[in-house]
């Protein structure tokens, strides 16, 4: 099983998530987190449980999990289809560790 974050578009300046979320002990070069970064977060949540997908409350928004990577356009595909805009990103990409 594979997830991504569904995170609302006002905490996708990663010091809002890194203030939410831990990063690992030990993570050497590059760190990712994926996941969409939506307009209309609360309206996507609700949508993706109501599609079926298995969704986990995480300190920095929500995780979806789903069974294979086809899944991953699947999501933004629904969220698009209902006026929500999703982009699909990796929402950790300035941390690094050296």
């Amino acid at each position: 099983m594979a997830s991504i974050i569904l995170i609302d578009h006002t905490m996708a300046r990663s010091e809002e998530i890194l203030k939410r979320e831990e990063l690992p002990d030990n993570y050497m070069g590059d760190y990712s987190v994926l996941g969409f970064v939506v307009d209309r977060y609360i309206e996507s949540v609700n949508i993706l449980g109501e599609a079926g997908y298995r969704l986990q409350d995480r300190a920095a928004g929500t995780a979806v999990h789903f069974d294979d990577a086809a899944a991953v356009p699947r999501i933004q595909a629904l969220l698009l289809s209902h006026g929500i805009a999703a982009v699909f990103r990796d929402i950790a990409e300035p941390y690094y560790q050296a």
